[in-house]
């Protein structure tokens, strides 16, 4: 931790905040760092029962991750978009698990954000996207024999928001 003298300590190390009791349940000791001024609404007991709070959200796409063989452990594939402020890939697992994640990265809501794949993305067929993450709906689209995802509509795409669509094929 010597490399944090020349630049000072960025709060790096301050204690987990776990209630909103004294010393924010980290310990019955005094912490070696002082708390953070947010630590009585910032912790876990204050965001546990908030469904719309940071804590919720990322148990929520850790629990998709884990529930989703591709998103857990598929192939990572790189996908274009229509709109230079998304980013969008495939995750694909070779026992036919799929998702697709976009990812609005700006401060202005992207209306009807169009994805395209290389040759061998996906294989042939008719594919139905599930909304798992992001809300919204999303359409059916059909690969053909090269494979290629071909400016599927993956909808719009709030502000910061991010898009998680499970992949079901059809023969």
């Amino acid at each position: 931790m010597t490399g944090f003298k020349q630049w000072g300590d960025i709060r790096l190390r301050t204690p987990m905040h776990w209630t909103r009791g004294r010393h924010v349940g980290f310990s019955e000791s005094t912490p070696w760092e002082p708390l953070a001024s947010d630590s009585l609404t910032a912790n876990v007991e204050a965001q546990d029962d908030d469904p719309s709070s940071m804590l919720n959200h990322y148990r929520a796409l850790i629990q998709l991750r884990r529930s989703n063989p591709a998103l857990a452990t598929g192939d990572f594939i790189p996908l274009t978009t229509t709109d230079r402020g998304a980013l969008a890939y495939l995750r694909r697992d070779a026992a036919g698990s799929a998702a697709i994640v976009v990812a609005n990265l700006t401060d202005r809501a992207m209306d009807g954000v169009r994805v395209t794949s290389n040759d061998g993305a996906l294989r042939e067929g008719r594919w139905t996207p599930t909304v798992a993450f992001g809300g919204g709906s999303a359409s059916t689209f059909t690969i053909g024999g090269n494979g290629r995802i071909a400016g599927w509509n993956a909808g719009a795409v709030g502000p910061l928001q991010v898009r998680i669509f499970t992949l079901a094929r059809h023969n």
